[in-house]
């Protein structure tokens, strides 16, 4: 089996004495795998919720672990079919268990289908199985002219980080300014990197630092 593989699994779907829910399918691919589980259409009242939670961790758990076997990695998600759900109660409970998923400390996703607002089973699976939807991205060159504008509209409302004195932002920001004016760039590296030196060897007391001169 090719990792690039996609392919789907239908499981029976009689009730299944021991488990509080049915899982219906399971859906993998190289980009995310799913697992449908098609949700129980008894009263809310009637169930046990953290049997509930407790069968879906487990059976998740367990397909992750024999998916790691077949070197499928990807995201897991479990999807609950509530179509049937007429009941209220019962969509509710399902969408408190689906906004708060702290259960499972992350080891899934949990998101329901076929509800109004919400997508159905076939959309959730076309969307995360399928090829990633990207948007073409043409980057444009800014030259040094277009950069110091940028730099002029930035410069009044940036936030300098804790710890920097604004006074050395003020230094710095002014000599980038002055080398795009000139289109002097490199020169004005070099120039703040010996500022530093300076500085750094004024507080020191020596001439300990040789800048843009340092071979070290």
């Amino acid at each position: 089996m090719e990792k690039n593989d996609c392919f789907s699994i239908e499981l029976d779907k009689r009730t299944d004495p021991i488990l509080s829910i049915i899982p219906i399918s399971v859906h993998c691919s190289s980009a995310c795998n799913l697992v449908i589980w098609l949700s129980p259409t008894i009263n809310a009242d009637k169930i046990v919720w953290a049997d509930m939670r407790f069968d879906i961790a487990q059976k998740m758990d367990q397909l992750a672990d024999l998916l790691r076997d077949l070197q499928y990695f990807s995201p897991l998600i479990a999807v609950i079919d509530i179509d049937d759900c007429k009941e209220e109660n019962l969509i509710n409970e399902w969408l408190k268990l689906t906004g708060d998923q702290d259960w499972h400390r992350g080891r899934f996703i949990v998101q329901i289908a076929n509800a109004e607002k919400y997508p159905t089973v076939k959309d959730l699976i076309d969307k995360w199985t399928g090829a990633l939807q990207v948007k073409p991205y043409s980057p444009k060159r800014i030259d040094n002219s277009r950069f110091k504008e940028l730099l002029l509209e930035a410069i009044p409302t940036a936030k300098i980080s804790a710890g920097i004195d604004p006074q050395l932002f003020g230094r710095y920001s002014d000599n980038v300014l002055q080398a795009l004016e000139h289109g002097q760039v490199e020169k004005m590296a070099q120039n703040w990197q010996q500022e530093i030196v300076d500085d750094l060897n004024n507080l020191l007391g020596t001439h300990f630092f040789e800048g843009t001169n340092n071979d070290a």
